[in-house]
């Protein structure tokens, strides 16, 4: 979907940017390549960003820590973060995960994009997270 993204790293962790820009596609546009993706083990790196809800608390992952942009562009939905009850989450750390990817619609695809489907990535399962 985007032009030239950011190389994607083989053996080390990659930005949500390139994350972004290398799996985020168009209903129709290779979807079978992107989907052939999903589930795919991937490592990534950045700042844990909270959302709290009353009823439970999920997180975003973005390039920046949230006391820069509290609402970043560029972040990642990080469902199913399985870390241990003995680790504390540091918002002002920055975050390793190895996790599967997992694509989602674009919350705002009908407002934005018309009858077009935009897919974005997401880390479905976190394998692994330290700070």
């Amino acid at each position: 979907m985007y032009d030239n993204p950011p190389a994607l790293s083989e053996n080390g962790y990659n930005s949500c940017k390139a994350v972004v820009y290398n799996f985020s596609a168009y209903n129709g546009t290779a979807d079978e390549q992107f989907f052939l993706a999903e589930r795919d083990t991937i490592k990534i790196c950045g700042y844990l960003h909270s959302h709290v809800d009353p009823d439970r608390t999920w997180y975003t992952l973005a390039d920046e820590p949230m006391s820069l942009n509290s609402n970043p562009e560029i972040k990642l939905n990080v469902s199913n973060l399985r870390i241990s009850d003995s680790t504390t989450i540091e918002i002002s750390k920055k975050c390793y995960i190895t996790g599967r990817l997992g694509f989602e619609e674009h919350p705002y695809h009908a407002n934005n994009y018309g009858a077009c489907l935009k897919w974005i990535p997401y880390i479905a399962v976190t394998i692994d997270c330290f700070f």
